[in-house]
């Protein structure tokens, strides 16, 4: 299977390699800020928690790229 990838090969599955790990970490780190606004809300700490949603929204965006 190595010795049939060319260069465009190696390209495209580099690419789709990234893209994997790059959506992987998106949805973690969204699954993780959920539970940290969260945990922030319930402690009364509004500044944090908006923080923190403004960062989970900003995740969001380069996700659906």
């Amino acid at each position: 299977m190595l010795n049939d990838l060319t260069g465009e090969n190696i390209d495209v599955l580099f690419e789709y390699a990234v893209n994997k790990i790059k959506k992987s970490y998106y949805v973690t780190e969204q699954k993780r800020l959920s539970r940290e606004i969260a945990r922030t809300k319930t402690s009364g700490n509004k500044e944090s928690a908006d923080t923190l949603l403004k960062r989970k929204k900003e995740i969001a965006v380069f996700h659906k790229q």
